[in-house]
């Protein structure tokens, strides 16, 4: 800390995301608040979830233990109950801001908080409120463009009240906020574009407390190589067909390839959609996997799959799992249709391969990835360690507390 600023006194809220589950909350967002509290710069950190009382319920004894976690390293945490809205239909609104603004102000209040940091729309609502109640500095940290997915997923019309209030609620948000987190560059542009005071492009990042390719060395040349996808599966953005129409062309290059699914989706699901692409049986695999028991089933793996986002082109295009798959010394098999950022570094730092399933050919590079497996992973945990370590995400942020408390 220098001259006359202020210690950050921090209040990172979340609603209607679940803490507990494995990747951008669990090990994204505690470990990059762990590694706040230990700046000099940042005297105290709360992170503040609004969760539903059926989620609370169901995992009471998930969030007691994560709250004894969290304490030891020196973040506060509370849990919070909120309404449950399934639809997000835009009379939820002053439902949510009944049941979580008073909470929320009371958090505000006993932590003597001077910033806020709010991820996603309903807790970027509740904080825009709240700070204009308090006069404390607020950050929307938006992720993806929250009114467009609703529309893509067919729960909203984009004709309709509900994508029109959110869209208006949006983009007061950006105008009026003392700064906007943006997850890719051409987040950031719209952004600025829409005339935010001030944007901060931070990908998506990973611990490299938690995946580093140190504690689990490349795989053993005897196991069969495995093609490797993690995430959401579903029938809008990451169908079973494209996941397995990758595969089936990097098999035709590698015949004793497997295929592995890290998904909570339902499994006939799953099973549907591969059988429909062609998939064997004997190929696949699928798992859902406890954060954390996700860097060994990465490292188990030859190849991360990328996924292009095809129906909407600028929602959260850096995804954690890249940073994830990197760190664990995995090479990227990354879709043409990914962001270009992402297909640039690719190419540029010789990570993996961009591949395109309307050019076989695109493929063939696989089997100098396997034969070349340690010096393409030294060099994937390399470029992961100088870009995408979540110590610079804690960094970045801190810099911008400092910022907005001078201002």
């Amino acid at each position: 800390m220098t001259g006359n600023s202020k210690p950050v006194r921090l209040l990172y809220i979340t609603y209607n995301e679940n803490v507990l589950d494995s990747g951008i909350l669990y090990n994204q967002v505690r470990g990059m608040l762990h590694k706040m509290t230990r700046r000099s710069d940042v005297e105290y950190v709360r992170l503040l979830s609004f969760i539903s009382p059926r989620l609370y319920l169901r995992r009471r004894s998930g969030y007691k233990h994560l709250k004894g976690e969290l304490r030891d390293k020196g973040i506060d945490f509370k849990v919070r109950l909120m309404p449950a809205a399934t639809r997000w239909h835009w009379s939820a609104i002053p439902l949510m801001i009944l049941a979580c603004l008073p909470s929320l102000l009371m958090n505000l209040l006993t932590g003597r908080i001077n910033m806020l940091h709010a991820r996603s729309y309903g807790a970027g609502l509740l904080a825009f409120i709240a700070s204009r109640v308090t006069g404390v500095r607020m950050i929307f940290d938006p992720r993806g463009p929250f009114p467009e997915e609703m529309v893509v997923n067919g729960i909203w019309d984009k004709k309709g009240t509900t994508y029109r209030l959110w869209k208006w609620l949006e983009i007061n948000l950006i105008i009026r906020s003392n700064a906007v987190i943006a997850v890719s560059p051409l987040m950031k542009k719209q952004h600025k574009d829409r005339g935010a005071a001030k944007v901060l492009f931070v990908p998506n990042r990973a611990d490299n407390s938690l995946f580093c390719v140190r504690e689990n060395p490349p795989r053993r040349n005897d196991i069969a190589p495995v093609l490797l996808f993690t995430g959401e599966m579903d029938a809008v953005w990451n169908m079973p067909e494209r996941v397995a129409g990758h595969f089936l062309c990097l098999k035709d290059v590698i015949p004793d390839l497997k295929l592995k699914l890290v998904t909570r989706r339902d499994p006939e699901f799953v099973q549907r959609g591969l059988e429909v692409a062609g998939v064997d049986n004997d190929d696949w695999l699928l798992e859902a996997a406890e954060p954390g028991e996700m860097p060994e089933l990465i490292a188990n793996s030859d190849f991360g799959l990328i996924l292009g986002l095809t129906r909407y082109r600028t929602g959260p295009l850096w995804p954690v799992k890249l940073a994830e798959y990197l760190l664990m010394g995995v090479p990227l098999v990354v879709e043409h249709t990914a962001d270009v950022q992402i297909t640039r570094f690719v190419k540029r730092w010789n990570l993996g391969m961009v591949v395109n399933k309307d050019d076989p050919e695109s493929y063939d590079r696989s089997l100098e990835i396997l034969e070349h497996r340690r010096e393409f992973s030294e060099r994937c945990v390399k470029y992961a360690e100088l870009k995408l370590d979540l110590t610079h995400t804690a960094h970045q942020y801190a810099r911008l507390y400092r910022q907005l408390l001078r201002s």
